[in-house]
């Protein structure tokens, strides 16, 4: 909900976001971003505020990206390919 490229431009000024990417529009006043921050920071609550404090509701957020388990698998399974 709100404004595409003043959300996105909200987000990014939240501390810790490194990267945001407006996408498609989801209903009919609302948008999805992906939004990448620093490894070790939570911007979970940040981004609740910003756009709570502008009226714009967050109607959903989900955490997308590799754990370190699965860079360890990755990398060993291709290194296990590279032997045969």
């Amino acid at each position: 909900a709100g404004p595409q490229r003043e959300v996105a431009q909200a987000l990014r000024n939240v501390p810790g976001v490194l990267m945001v990417d407006a996408l498609n529009e989801r209903d009919a006043d609302a948008f999805v971003y992906i939004i990448e921050s620093a490894g070790n920071v939570d911007i979970r609550k940040k981004l609740f505020r910003t756009l709570a404090d502008r009226d714009w509701p967050m109607l959903g957020l989900e955490a997308v990206g590799a754990d370190l388990e699965d860079i360890f698998i990755k990398l060993t399974d291709k290194k296990k390919k590279g032997d045969k």
